[in-house]
């Protein structure tokens, strides 16, 4: 196995998006929605839990049962909002088995692991934690912006490493 930095992460999923963008745009918004956001999979297909308490607030209620999520509107990706303001025009929301199966299409890796672990669409979310980090994020205001409970969990993202096979 190599490692892969997380610049090199970043770039694969960064091209999951736009290959899917091109071939698939009805998928391609969950992905930017994980990618901006560093959402959950789940949470992404669950508009339900999505609420907005003002005009430029959107409130997320995990669905693992971690603290609520705040956002300023207009760092939600548009077309994904679009998908979450008005479920009902939403003729099919995909599940997660087809935003995974599409993801490993996409992947020009392959597997990547974390650590040991083999892992999919949860990237997306530790390549956010990665990014929070690079910008200068302390460890607690990293754990606070992704609605973690506990120090050690939003530390698990900060300071994994990952591999691909070769």
């Amino acid at each position: 196995m190599k490692q892969i930095s997380d610049f090199e992460l970043d770039e694969a999923l960064q091209y999951v998006i736009e290959r899917c963008n091109s071939d698939q745009p009805f998928f391609s918004k969950y992905y930017k929605a994980l990618y901006h956001l560093g959402i959950r999979a789940t949470e992404a297909l669950l508009p339900s839990i999505w609420s907005f308490p003002t005009s430029n607030t959107v409130v997320l209620q995990p669905h693992k049962g971690n603290n609520l999520r705040f956002f300023v509107r207009s760092d939600i990706p548009e077309d994904y909002l679009q998908s979450i303001l008005f479920p009902e025009f939403i003729n099919v929301i995909p599940s997660y088995s087809q935003l995974n199966y599409l993801f490993q299409i996409y992947m020009y890796y392959g597997k990547i692991w974390i650590g040991n672990k083999s892992s999919t669409l949860h990237l997306f979310r530790h390549n956010y934690v990665k990014k929070l980090k690079a910008i200068g994020l302390s460890d607690e205001d990293i754990r606070v912006r992704i609605g973690e409970k506990e120090l050690s969990s939003a530390q698990q993202y900060i300071y994994s490493e990952y591999f691909v096979d070769i």
